[in-house]
């Protein structure tokens, strides 16, 4: 079951470069989302009140070039075939020429109080899926022979948290990118593995290094637990 949600890039979601941020872009996708879930029930609030909520694992996107200012974006998302523990959705974005990028993701649903996951067949919060082949899950490696850049620290503010108090899963781009020398560049390429929450007032180690084309992130929390692990691949616009 396809939902469609329409979008005008403002110049609040564009970068220094004058394109839509990779964060933005990602905020488009998952309200598309969220407005599947509030149109069609059960709301993200819904669940919350039944003692449950979605967690993303994995987030994935492509784009074939940058999307410029006041373009006209379509984005189309559904759901795919899902099993055991793995909430898998697709997303699809057009602008009015035909098809620039595409976006697939991995959630959890948990039980909030005993963070246990809830089986797929269990949750009775599924939308049929689409018969669409999704892409393989990405392989983040970090080569043993290579080493970090040394760490920068970055801490958690209140412009960067969700109700949870944690960190927005779609933040973690824009705050990746500040790694990088972005002048000229867009992401094309952008895979992250979600594995321990940032919490508010934490303070992350990011670390960094370069492995052919692709950019590879990992970031610690202060406990020492990895929070993400990342890959991007800058394009020139």
């Amino acid at each position: 079951m396809k939902w469609t949600e329409r979008y005008v890039t403002d110049s609040h979601d564009l970068d220094f470069n004058g394109v839509l941020s990779v964060t933005a872009l990602s905020h488009y996708i998952q309200e598309s989302a969220n407005a599947q879930h509030r149109h069609l029930g059960p709301t993200l609030e819904e669940l919350r009140e039944k003692g449950t909520a979605f967690l993303l694992s994995r987030f994935s996107l492509s784009l074939s070039r940058a999307v410029l200012p006041y373009e006209k974006l379509r984005i189309e998302t559904f759901t795919t075939e899902s099993r055991g523990y793995s909430f898998n959705r697709v997303a699809l974005v057009f602008s009015e020429e035909g098809q620039v990028g595409e976006a697939s993701s991995v959630w959890a649903m948990v039980d909030i109080e005993s963070r246990r996951p809830i089986r797929v067949a269990d949750s009775g919060c599924f939308f049929p899926p689409e018969d669409y082949q999704t892409p393989p899950p990405s392989r983040i490696i970090f080569p043993a022979d290579m080493e970090f850049d040394a760490p920068i620290s970055h801490r958690v503010g209140y412009g960067e948290c969700d109700l949870n108090m944690h960190m927005n899963n779609t933040r973690y781009a824009n705050m990746l990118c500040d790694l990088l020398s972005m002048e000229g560049k867009y992401v094309s390429e952008f895979h992250i593995h979600y594995l321990n929450e940032a919490k508010y007032k934490d303070t992350l180690s990011l670390l960094h290094m370069k492995v052919g084309e692709k950019d590879l992130f990992r970031t610690l929390r202060s406990d020492g637990k990895v929070n993400v692990e990342a890959s991007m691949v800058l394009s020139n616009i």
